[in-house]
Order: structure tokens, then sequence, then C-alpha cells
């Protein structure tokens, strides 16, 4: 996965196992929320961190 990352341009950073996937779930729904209901658009996460 992290070679498909690093092909599309972006840079891969390893969370650790599967497990550790509930850890980051909630940062999606941020995303989605701010992306959907507050208007902000698909990109506006990748804009915030590129400072």
């Amino acid at each position: 996965m992290a070679e498909l990352l690093t092909d599309l341009g972006f840079a891969s950073l390893d969370a650790g196992d599967l497990t550790k996937a509930r850890l980051l779930e909630p940062f999606a729904m941020v995303w989605i929320n701010q992306a959907l209901f507050r208007a902000k658009g698909r990109n506006w996460a990748f804009s915030a961190v590129e400072g």
C-alpha cells in the first residue's frame, strides 16, 4: 500500500497494524463533517495540512 501511495504522489506513513484503524476513524468523521456539512469541499483537509 505504501508503494501505491508514493506512486500517487503522497507521502505514506505507517500508522501500525489494523487495530490502529479504530484510532483513525474519528479523523475521517471530522473530514466528512467539514467537507459535506460545512461545505468546505473535498480537498479542505489537504490544504489545511499543507500549511
